[in-house]
């Protein structure tokens, strides 16, 4: 701390007038996103990939930006573009690991919106987890593998820490390998899934889920099965930080599954991106307030000193912008994630080629119901798939 005070101590109001109008200036990006997330869930897909074509980024927000489109672009089926815009993504992260002295004298002239978006840990695993979706729609099976193991190093503990792990993510990282035959590592993450869900058993053999409170998985008689990925919810939800009350009063909506109307069988809650952004940002309250605090005293400093070298209107007005404008907390997210992210693995007909999605909501609503014929790609005798539930929500 005190090497940076000496450092930028010796900022003019000209180079911290250059910051603040840098600040000021992410509006047009933020009003972007947000029509483009409006238009999302609106099932407007087209309308909010146009809306994230009409801007370029600023390299604060580029990997967001990229996490946003590349989600939107996989609702329309560009599984490929898609895949690229993630691997982008997750390619900047990885080079912005490096500490950047620029970034880090603007975070603290300014507030922690300064830095290049880089996602939450949970959002960068979940980023691996989504280009392997893409990969499971274009049969490219190895690709899928290696998002998987990308996953896995997201999720090693040295990396992790205190951070919540992801169930969801280590079943996706567990079928990839289960698609390239590796089956030993296959079941070690089922394993690592099934232990951190509660109510559920995931077979680590087979990737089979169940309830606790089912005598057994459901089968046919049938050779065949399908694993499907459900998603539902609004990630918005995520933004504030949720009440225990609000999470035992929150039950998913789930979906059952019906091939020429004969019942498969239907979704499980592996994760709830809600609880990942509540305890991701309980273990980052601590570190927070520490910054925070050293910030606003940093900013007092600053005020000081450009009072002194100006006046003391300048210097209020200073302390008045720095304190009372921009002293605020980065709320950034990937918000075009899900909230629920839900597996169903069910027995189905050898020549499968559509399901239905009946869709049972949480308060009661009529059910709806959804056909789906893409996409549906197979591997064997193994069927995969994944729908994303936008609205009624």
């Amino acid at each position: 701390m005190g090497s940076r005070r000496r450092l930028n101590l010796h900022y003019g109001w000209g180079q911290v007038a250059v910051l603040l109008a840098t600040a000021l200036s992410t509006g047009c990006t933020s009003t972007s996103l947000d029509t483009a997330r409006h238009q999302f869930y609106r099932g407007r897909i087209q309308q909010a990939s146009d809306s994230l074509e009409k801007y370029t980024p600023d390299e604060r927000n580029h990997i967001l930006y990229q996490m946003e489109r590349g989600m939107i672009l996989q609702q329309s089926g560009d599984y490929g573009q898609s895949a690229r815009l993630l691997i982008d993504a997750a390619h900047h992260i990885d080079a912005f690991e490096a500490y950047s002295i620029s970034q880090g004298t603007a975070s603290w002239v300014i507030n922690d919106t300064m830095y290049r978006f880089r996602g939450k840990p949970y959002e960068r695993t979940l980023l691996h987890a989504f280009t392997a979706l893409n990969f499971f729609a274009l049969g490219q099976w190895d690709s899928a593998a290696v998002e998987a193991r990308r996953i896995l190093e997201t999720l090693n503990p040295e990396f992790k820490g205190n951070y919540p792990d992801d169930p969801y993510s280590r079943y996706i990282a567990g079928f990839a390998f289960e698609m390239i035959q590796d089956s030993s590592n296959a079941a070690l993450q089922y394993r690592y899934a099934s232990e951190q869900v509660k109510n559920l058993i995931i077979v680590p053999e087979t990737g089979q889920l169940r309830a606790e409170s089912e005598s057994g998985v459901a089968t046919l008689d049938v050779t065949h099965e399908l694993v499907c990925f459900f998603h539902a919810g609004h990630s918005t939800h995520t933004a504030s930080t949720p009440s225990n009350a609000e999470f035992r009063s929150s039950a998913p909506l789930y979906a059952e599954l019906f091939a020429e109307d004969q019942y498969l069988g239907r979704s499980y809650t592996l994760v709830d991106t809600a609880t990942l952004a509540f305890l991701t940002a309980r273990e980052e309250t601590l570190r927070k307030t520490a910054k925070a605090s050293g910030r606003v005293a940093f900013k007092k400093t600053l005020a000081g000193e450009i009072g002194k070298k100006t006046n003391d209107t300048m210097g209020n007005l200073t302390r008045f912008i720095l304190l009372g404008l921009l002293e605020q907390p980065d709320l950034r997210t990937w918000e075009t994630l899900p909230r629920w992210l839900q597996v169903a693995r069910v027995p189905c007909p050898e020549n499968l080629d559509s399901i239905d999605l009946v869709i049972h909501y949480r308060d009661g609503r009529k059910s709806t119901r959804h056909s789906l014929n893409h996409p549906i790609c197979r591997n064997g005798k193994t069927y995969v798939t994944f729908f994303r539930h936008l609205r009624g929500t």
